[in-house]
């Protein structure tokens, strides 16, 4: 009875472990770097069903609107003042360590070989930027 006890437990840890190695919940909200071929390329900010990101070059903001599936996101791009046509994109996250993800992003409906590789660091939990700030307000209301 002790050993099956013992080996219930065991299990139980072990899998508490593998669930919580691979949950991307961390990628939910937050602020984020995001790196391709080791060269930081730009910066994320997530909240909601919403993500604003903006190149390491660019001076302006580009809106997505975001669903996620545990380590499977959905990017829909998305314009404030006119309508656009839209691609969706899948982007499969796995966990490399704590706040730092490998990811894989190709178009969701389109049959096309067009597959981008990088990773993503968490870098901050609340966004605390005005700018960011004032965008998140506006598509909440």
């Amino acid at each position: 009875m002790r050993k099956e006890i013992t080996f219930l437990l065991f299990l139980t840890t072990i899998t508490s472990y593998a669930q919580n190695k691979s949950s991307c919940n961390d990628l939910r909200e937050g602020v984020f770097e995001t790196y391709e071929k080791n060269i930081r390329v730009g910066i994320l900010y997530r909240k909601g069903s919403y993500q604003i990101e903006r190149g390491i070059n660019d001076s302006v903001f580009n809106i997505t609107k975001i669903k996620s599936n545990n380590c499977l996101f959905y990017l829909n791009s998305y314009e404030i003042k006119n309508e656009i046509d839209t691609i969706t994109w899948s982007v499969h996250y796995k966990k490399i360590e704590k706040e730092n993800y490998a990811f894989t992003i190709k178009p969701t409906y389109l049959n096309v070989d067009y597959i981008i590789k990088g990773r993503v660091v968490k870098i901050r939990n609340s966004i605390n930027e005005d700018e960011v700030d004032k965008i998140f307000l506006k598509l909440n209301n």
